[in-house]
């Protein structure tokens, strides 16, 4: 998919949608603070899990990454909150409006599937993000197996893991 590359000027991106779409979902749900002091805490603690994850090579959890930033501006928001949830959503929401699929992509995929069971690895932290943009794409029906790092503890697959994957696991 275009659009991912860890390369981007992220300034100049999405990102700053993105950002801000979390910020005003959080507001919405009774978070009050600024936008400036949100932004420079979720950049800290992105760049502290980008550099968790290079070393760890282990992906990073974006429910951890919002309640750790909003833990260092004292609002106590645990990791599985309805209210990370919703923030979550409406991230993905601005995210996926910036993807784009390849022209032959479609083609591609069904040449192959006649001769081949497909499989994809992704390494999505958000599980729902990856099975929203397959399916917007029309991308899923492709695939025998999927395998989303998000779902698996720790963020990280294993080769060993994939064995075992079916479509019935999916």
């Amino acid at each position: 998919m275009e659009g991912t590359s860890p390369h981007l000027n992220i300034e100049k991106s999405y990102y700053e949608d993105q950002i801000r779409a979390i910020h005003g979902s959080l507001r919405n749900d009774g978070i009050d603070v600024s936008y400036i002091l949100f932004r420079e805490g979720y950049d800290r603690e992105r760049t502290r899990q980008n550099t968790l994850s290079e070393q760890t090579l282990r992906e990073h959890d974006m429910y951890e990454r919002i309640s750790n930033t909003l833990k260092a501006l004292d609002f106590d928001v645990p990791s599985g909150s309805r209210i990370l949830q919703r923030a979550l959503d409406v991230y993905v929401e601005e995210y996926v409006r910036t993807l784009r699929v390849h022209r032959a992509a479609h083609n591609v995929l069904k040449s192959l599937v006649p001769s081949h069971m497909l499989g994809l690895v992704s390494n999505f932290a958000y599980p729902p993000c990856a099975y929203r943009v397959l399916d917007m794409f029309d991308l899923r029906p492709f695939f025998w197996a999927i395998a989303v790092s998000g779902k698996w503890a720790g963020g990280s697959l294993h080769l060993s893991s994939l064995s075992t994957l079916s479509p019935s696991s999916m």
